[in-house]
């Protein structure tokens, strides 16, 4: 069938959920970045938005990323309350409000800069 391609249903793409509990990255999300063992983390608050590059264990800033999750795990969660804090204060989100089940976020990949950037003025909010 030329010109023709699968489809994958659930697919959506790289995308981070952001909820009281932390942040997790989708499948999508870890193979974009190449399942790296660490990353970076770095934020833009004039700009909101998180980067997340992938490094190695020299770095003293380095996160563990799938080097703290089973092999084979399709996401990948950080429970920092810390992170959820300077998200919170950067967007002026509530997640521990009556009723808020999160936000999740569409990543895209900078493949000239290798990283994963999540724009959290993009969210929308869990339903």
């Amino acid at each position: 069938m030329d010109g023709f391609k699968p489809f994958t249903f659930g697919n959506t793409g790289p995308s981070v959920s952001i909820t009281k509990n932390g942040l997790t990255f989708n499948k999508a999300a870890v193979e974009k970045l190449g399942s790296p063992q660490y990353t970076l983390l770095l934020i833009n608050e004039d700009k909101k938005k998180l980067a997340v590059k992938k490094t190695s264990t020299t770095d003293a800033l380095a996160v563990p990323f799938c080097a703290s999750i089973k092999k084979g795990a399709p996401s990948v969660r950080w429970n920092s309350k810390e992170l959820l804090k300077v998200i919170c204060g950067m967007t002026g989100w509530d997640l521990n409000a009556d009723g808020c089940m999160g936000y999740k976020v569409f990543a895209s990949y900078d493949r000239s800069e290798g990283a994963l950037i999540v724009n959290l003025m993009e969210a929308i909010e869990n339903t």
